[in-house]
């Protein structure tokens, strides 16, 4: 989603406070996300939970 909206990882991770690193992992399915995660995430990316489905 992030490249999609054309969000450098370095940005995601200063609006959600999440490791970019960790962000990275979690695109590359080597990460589970977590609930909570997927929210900021979301909210950051201005989406919805859904669009982590699709």
């Amino acid at each position: 989603m992030h490249k999609k909206n054309k969000m450098p990882q370095l940005d995601l991770e200063v609006a959600t406070g999440i490791n970019h690193s960790d962000i990275s992992r979690i695109e590359n399915g080597k990460l589970n996300i977590e609930f909570f995660t997927m929210v900021k995430l979301a909210a950051a990316l201005n989406g919805e939970l859904v669009d982590f489905f699709k």
